[in-house]
């Protein structure tokens, strides 16, 4: 995805382009440059060198492998804030530092930094544990017929208050 953006200050333009790789979830390269006095054409000109230098800047970006997985198995991993997949995981990413989240429902969010090496990379096993699941937390999610379910258990469920009369014999 190749994003754009010109703003102008007087006479001087600022334009900058940002290359997205949405398999490695990453921005693989980004330039700016500024331009006193340009008119429609030399703009165009310098948006077309613009261009062909993050494109060359994306080509020369080092890579590594990256895997992840996750015990249990199955759970949602993100790569800097983008849903890459399920666990088991592997994946060519862009070398340097990432932030890692491993999701699955039920289990507790799992964060990590890691660092891939170019031409290598970097394993990452999450160990999920279970999510603390609190009464108040169930019933911010109840349907009207869950509230009342539950209310009628509450109620059969709960201690019984009767008050015993007994008759006593009169002397």
């Amino acid at each position: 995805l190749l994003a754009g953006r010109v703003s102008r200050d007087g006479d001087e333009v600022q334009l900058v382009g940002q290359l997205y790789d949405a398999a490695m979830a990453d921005f693989a390269a980004e330039v700016q440059t500024t331009c006193r006095g340009c008119d429609g054409e030399r703009l165009a000109t310098r948006l077309g060198g613009l261009t062909d230098e993050l494109l060359k800047k994306a080509q020369q970006r080092k890579t590594g492998l990256l895997e992840i997985t996750s015990q249990p198995p199955g759970a949602t991993v993100r790569l800097n804030g983008m849903r890459l997949g399920q666990t088991p995981l592997q994946v060519t990413t862009f070398a340097g530092e990432h932030r890692i989240e491993v999701l699955k429902p039920g289990f507790a969010r799992y964060q990590n930094e890691v660092v891939v090496e170019a031409g290598r990379g970097a394993a990452l096993d999450a160990f999920l544990t279970v999510e603390a699941v609190s009464y108040t937390h169930l019933r911010a999610h109840e349907t009207v017929l869950d509230l009342v379910c539950r209310l009628l258990l509450e109620k059969k469920n709960s201690p019984k208050h009767h008050i015993k009369t007994t008759t006593y014999p009169s002397h």
